[in-house]
């Protein structure tokens, strides 16, 4: 082989290395470029990133400080929370005590209640022996008035009859002939039968007697009245002797023209008694 065949040979490789060099750099250039683009742009991603996390931190830190805010609230809340747990327990024990104390005036009103049911009882009974009393007295002073009656019929009787003579039982059954059995008892049952004069008439009077006169004291003397002016052809005066009347009596008195001797005071049919011995109701 020649020398110049051998250099230009030599050239011809050395320009096709020249040529894939410069390819190769050609191709390294346009990988730096696209390396140096994809560098820019994970640059630009990172500084989003950056900026993102700065964000996020940003976040945290507000949650932190929020969380610590809310944590300072919860431990205000724990405590609020303590002090009406304690309050509760206070309450609640205050309540025990109430409760005892209910329980015990429960227990001390069960025991008055008893003794209130037992005092009541011996009330009542008292009550009991008061009214038989009572009446035992009530019948004592009546039959003590009806005595005086039949003992000082003038005391009584005067400014209805006079002269009084009170009449004994053998004397009714003699004045009572033809009446019937039952009008005969009338008679007989009346607390006092006298006779003497009325305005100068020859009368006889029939009287029930009693400490407070009542309307059937009234009706029985009205109806002994009747029966026995029916049998002697005399005028019967009827009345009633007392130390009060009852305002119903006294009305009734009035209609069947009864005289009422009230406190000693003899008051004729429709004269009206005195206030203070008139008793309301029947």
């Amino acid at each position: 082989m020649s020398l110049e065949r051998a250099i230009e040979e030599l050239r011809s490789e050395v320009d096709r290395r020249f040529a894939e060099l410069a390819g190769a750099l050609q191709r390294l250039t346009e990988a730096q470029i696209q390396t140096e683009e994809r560098l820019a742009r994970a640059e630009a991603q990172i500084e989003r990133l950056a900026e993102a996390q700065q964000r996020t931190e940003a976040r945290l830190e507000a949650l932190a400080e929020a969380q610590r805010r809310t944590e300072a609230r919860l431990e205000a809340l724990a405590e609020a929370q303590r002090r009406t747990e304690a309050r509760l327990e206070a309450l609640a024990e205050a309540q025990r005590r109430t409760e005892a104390r209910l329980e015990a005036l429960a227990e001390a009103q069960r025991r008055t209640e008893a003794r209130l049911e037992e005092v009541a009882g011996q009330v009542t009974a008292l009550a009991r022996e008061v009214r038989v009393l009572a009446g035992t007295v009530g019948d004592l002073l009546g039959w003590r008035l009806e005595a005086n009656v039949r003992e000082r019929p003038y005391a009584y009787l005067r400014r209805i009859i006079s002269p009084v003579r009170v009449l004994t039982e053998a004397e009714i059954l003699d004045i009572s002939q033809g009446l019937g059995d039952e009008e005969v008892e009338r008679l007989l049952l009346a607390d006092l039968v006298a006779e003497g004069k009325h305005q100068g008439e020859d009368v006889y009077l029939v009287a029930e007697v009693g400490r407070t006169i009542r309307v059937y004291d009234v009706q029985r003397v009205a109806r002994a009245a009747r029966d026995l002016e029916k049998v002697t052809g005399k005028r019967v005066i009827g009345a009633v002797v007392g130390d009060a009347i009852r305002r119903a009596a006294a009305e009734l008195a009035d209609r069947d023209y009864v005289w009422k001797v009230i406190g000693r005071k003899a008051y004729p049919p429709g004269a009206e008694v005195s206030p203070e011995n008139v008793i309301e109701g029947e």
